[in-house]
């Protein structure tokens, strides 16, 4: 995964629900109900759950409104109702709600988030929530991904491998081909930097660093000892590259140390200001839907050179059901819905991301994709970057952000950048 600050606020429940009031409104001698007040009555008599979504992208609260009417007009049982937030004001929105006890009833959240809810003891498991077989229809590795401790305690919501999109007309304008290796990202980089026409390559602190770590053969980020690997050869390397571009080639767009890829470098790309972006499977979807006709192709990410072996990554995001819920059987029936063969053909359509059940994979919207196909097989070496021994991820991508934005700002070097964010992040996580 992914953004200025929208903050929202979490919605406050009246305590006087419906059932209160028809209860009260019963004891002070009601009679002979009206078919208005018979309807009040049946409403009131569905389960009423909440989902709090991210939003992905510009049609992601109309699509997942749209979802949750349909499964309110599927049945009578259960009444949804679906919150939409900001990605940069997800986290919050959610420790607000958890703290306040007005948790909703799921959410669909980062899996560093789900690691991070779960060791407060906020999340339900969902091994037994469901209805026999449901959970054959899922990919086993997306699944396993969601479990801790032998526990599952989400469902797989967005695997999104990544690569390098490039706009074909300027790589063929100037005989170049798609770059495998640093070297000639960054040679490439240099032949297409045309600002503020055109910038060689999109930068920022966060995902970026994930990619050059794997690019400079990088898996884990932490040691035998439990230890960061930010300032091992292999982590100062990772940003050695990145501040090389941004520092000593001045090749990425204005302001890489506080970039965020959705709300600047996503949006320089499709106004054709950019010749080279990571990101991303979801992409091609919002190209087709916002720049459907700038030339691009797409690729593997750069390696540091051809010796290392290549490794992709995957920020996977997870819907949870809390604790707190009051109607968990509730939940679980629309999750299910949520999670049908129909529903999630139509959101992985809509997004772009890689399926997680093999009935979705296999449908011939998907199976003759090219696309896709591309990204499934991207899966297959891909690394889950969320994946820690530790519960501060937020707070470990944060430190380590920070720490390399102030190199690409020239206040320090890659190497003090890496030594400063990983004392710290070995401080929080008690292996200092």
């Amino acid at each position: 995964m992914t953004t200025g600050p929208d903050p929202r606020l979490p919605s406050i429940f009246s305590p006087l629900d419906r059932r209160t009031l028809l209860r009260r409104a019963a004891a002070v001698g009601f009679t002979m109900p009206t078919l208005s007040a018979l309807s009040t009555l049946t409403a009131a008599a569905a389960d009423d759950i909440k989902f709090v979504a991210m939003d992905y992208d510009a049609t992601m609260r109309e699509d997942t409104e749209k979802l949750v009417d349909a499964f309110n007009d599927s049945q009578g049982d259960v009444k949804a109702d679906v919150q939409v937030v900001g990605w940069p004001d997800g986290h919050q929105t959610l420790i607000t709600m958890i703290s306040g006890k007005q948790a909703p009833d799921v959410a669909n959240v980062s899996a560093s988030w789900m690691i991070e809810f779960n060791a407060i003891g906020e999340l339900e498991p969902l091994d037994d929530k469901f209805t026999p077989g449901f959970l054959d229809a899922f990919v086993p590795a997306g699944l396993d991904a969601m479990r801790i401790d032998g526990k599952l305690m989400g469902l797989p919501y967005f695997l999104d491998p990544r690569a390098l999109y490039y706009r074909t007309d300027l790589f063929e304008a100037a005989s170049l081909q798609p770059p495998t290796t640093w070297d000639e990202l960054r040679a490439a980089a240099k032949a297409l930097h045309n600002p503020p026409d055109v910038y060689g390559i999109g930068i920022e602190t966060g995902d970026n660093y994930e990619y050059a770590f794997l690019g400079a053969g990088g898996t884990s980020k932490y040691g035998p000892d439990g230890k960061s690997l930010l300032n091992s050869e292999i982590g100062v390397k990772a940003a050695q590259f990145l501040v090389d571009l941004v520092v000593t080639d001045q090749t990425s767009q204005p302001g890489p140390a506080t970039a965020n890829r959705d709300a600047d470098l996503q949006p320089l790309f499709l106004a054709g200001k950019m010749a080279m972006l990571e990101t991303g499977s979801w992409f091609p979807t919002i190209l087709a839907n916002d720049a459907p006709d700038l030339p691009y192709g797409y690729a593997k990410l750069p390696m540091a050179d051809p010796s290392i072996p290549y490794h992709n990554g995957f920020w996977p995001d997870v819907v949870v059901m809390f604790k707190q819920s009051e109607h968990k059987e509730a939940a679980a029936k629309f999750l299910e819905f949520q999670f049908n063969k129909e529903n999630r053909v139509l959101f992985a359509q809509q997004r772009g991301v890689i399926p997680e059940r093999t009935d979705v994979a296999q449908d011939p919207a998907f199976a003759e994709n090219q696309t896709v196909q591309f990204f499934v097989k991207e899966l297959e070496v891909a690394v889950n970057v969320y994946a820690s021994p530790y519960v501060h991820g937020e707070q470990e991508f944060a430190i380590r952000n920070a720490e390399l934005a102030k190199a690409f700002l020239g206040e320090q070097t890659a190497q003090q950048a890496m030594d400063n964010a990983a004392t710290q992040i070995n401080a929080i996580n008690g292996v200092a």
